[in-house]
């Protein structure tokens, strides 16, 4: 069974590089959907836009930039431009998002087209953040966003250059800690459903703060591990974390070979390794009161993982 896995994944893989090389050079004309959120960057507006079926990293200025930061990811829009390959000193940086081109954009249509139910909810809900989060000041209402869903392109270079230097960036990445607040919050109504559909609707739930977060791989991660432990749990098992750890990092490594080229995905994983398997034996060595050691352990287990 595990020799079948290995040639598949390794089948796999080799399908999804292939696709990285495929670029069309042609000028496109249609519809795109929106991949990610549009950002503020090179005097203009950075989108990843999904074009018959493949990414482009698309830049667009003036009027056509205004149009496309309208706009949120999943949502569905007219654009005009011309295809190019990505540099290829760049390609192995955007490989974890499947991104195989590039796309200069000269035209968008000022109609932008809303997608599934599923990103409508999701874009509805980050909205009333966005409007909640305005009645902060504006450093605030950044890290609000970035603390709660993962959203930091609002803030400013000093705050990140200090969550770097502090060894804090982790923070403002969505992982585990904001899945379980999610169950917390969501568990009074998900204990009175039977087991069946309490699974069901614990996944239903995951699957929609994947959208809500933007499928960050630190945030797949820790989904994949919190649907599998509610799998466990439904079926009356307890399996063990460094199990469900190792089955949820497989199974994502088959779904998507191409996660392997993302740094945070390994961060996410490793520093998840160390604290159940470092913390406890940190704990157990560790002099001082109970409250202390706690933190203390959790930190360091984390940070051990994540030091290779």
């Amino acid at each position: 069974m595990l020799s079948l896995c290995a040639v598949a994944l390794l089948l796999h893989g080799v399908f999804q590089w292939s696709q990285l090389h495929s670029v069309s050079n042609e000028p496109f004309r249609g519809y795109a959907r929106m991949v990610e959120d549009p950002v503020a960057k090179f005097g203009g507006t950075q989108v990843v836009l999904e074009i018959e079926g493949k990414r482009y990293l698309a830049l667009a200025h003036s009027v056509a930039g205004r149009r496309l930061q309208a706009g949120e990811a999943g949502n569905i829009v007219r654009v005009e431009g011309n295809r190019a390959p990505l540099p290829s000193a760049s390609s192995m940086r955007y490989a974890s998002r499947h991104i195989i081109g590039t796309f200069t954009v000269e035209f968008v249509d000022e109609r932008i087209f809303p997608t599934s139910p599923l990103f409508r909810s999701a874009n509805k809900t980050r909205a009333t953040m966005l409007r909640a989060a305005q009645l902060m000041p504006r450093e605030d209402a950044a890290l609000f966003m970035g603390l709660v869903i993962g959203d930091d392109r609002a803030q400013p270079r000093d705050m990140i250059a200090s969550f770097r230097k502090s060894g804090l960036s982790h923070l403002t990445a969505v992982s585990g800690q904001n899945v379980a607040f999610l169950l917390a919050v969501a568990a009074p109504l998900l204990v009175r459903a039977k087991s069946r559909w309490r699974l069901i609707a614990t996944i239903v739930l995951l699957g929609w703060f994947v959208v809500l977060t933007r499928a960050e791989p630190s945030v797949i991660r820790a989904t994949a591990m919190a649907a599998l432990s509610a799998y466990g749990v439904a079926r009356g098992r307890d399996v063990p974390p460094l199990r469900i750890l190792a089955i949820a990092f497989g199974a994502l490594l088959l779904i998507d070979p191409l996660i392997a080229w993302s740094v945070g995905f390994w961060m996410s994983s490793f520093a998840t390794a160390g604290l159940i398997v470092l913390t406890p034996i940190i704990a157990k060595f560790l002099p001082g009161p109970p409250w202390l050691l706690g933190a203390l352990s959790t930190t360091l287990g984390a940070q051990l993982g994540v030091m290779p």
